[in-house]
């Protein structure tokens, strides 16, 4: 059994320190996170009970998820 999160957090190395930064629309396990070349982050597929068909982009910019289909 997962637990389906979509709370976010922010691993910083040199403090060795996580940080929440914000809560995905959806709750999701099991997804993929790329990190784009303008610095976004694209979290993909996943599952609840049933697979998640959805992705969403983190802009650190501005701090906000956005729903991208």
């Amino acid at each position: 059994m997962a637990d389906y999160l979509a709370s976010t957090e922010l691993y910083d190395p040199s403090t060795e320190s996580w940080t929440m930064i914000g809560t995905m629309s959806t709750a999701r396990s099991y997804h993929t996170a790329s990190i784009l070349a303008n610095g976004t982050v694209l979290i993909t597929g996943g599952e609840t009970i049933e697979p998640i068909e959805t992705s969403e982009l983190y802009d650190p910019t501005i701090g906000l998820w956005t729903k991208t289909g």
